[in-house]
């Protein structure tokens, strides 16, 4: 290894964000849609291993089965704001959250 090299280890995991608060932990799924309902512009489908208790989704999607998607919870998909997603990784025994671009 090259002295210098910065090297980083992706964790499989996104980090939901809500006013410097964490609110869910997911992983992006690259689903077009919820529910039927087209994923908004600016905005990624994530399945959550985390949810903090009766947060409000911030983008519910459904139709019959919209007032059950008002609420996070584990193991459901939603879609978030791009802005509120912070990638998790690991560098040198170090943890770190980056944006996700």
């Amino acid at each position: 290894m090259h002295h210098g090299t910065v090297v980083y280890s992706y964790i499989d995991a996104v980090i939901v964000m809500d006013k410097e608060k964490f609110v869910a932990v997911g992983k992006v799924v690259d689903l077009p849609t919820i529910h039927g309902v087209p994923i908004p512009k600016n905005h990624l489908c994530l399945v959550l291993s985390w949810a903090a208790k009766n947060h409000p989704a911030p983008c519910p999607l459904g139709r019959k089965d919209l007032d059950k998607n008002q609420l996070l919870h584990k193991n459901m998909f939603y879609a978030f704001p791009k802005t509120m997603l912070k990638r998790f990784i690991k560098k040198d025994s170090k943890y770190f959250l980056l944006p996700l671009n």
